[in-house]
């Protein structure tokens, strides 16, 4: 059916993923992204919500991240 493909992952090799059960006119979607890695995201998403990065490299440091 189609239902699973190979991805590259810069981090953790070739991963096996499930594709999206929809399908755009008629076709199945291409290049799909890997997912992220655990915390892969953290910073910038941190900076979204106005924290600086000297206060992120703090949180780091107490582990708290």
């Amino acid at each position: 059916l189609g239902m699973f493909h190979a991805l590259e992952h810069p981090r953790y090799g070739t991963l096996t993923a499930m594709r999206r059960p929809t399908r755009i006119d008629g076709a199945r979607e291409t290049g799909a992204l890997p997912p992220p890695a655990l915390g892969e995201h953290t910073a910038s998403v941190l900076a979204q919500f106005g924290f600086t990065s000297e206060e992120v490299a703090a949180l780091r440091d107490a582990n708290v991240l």
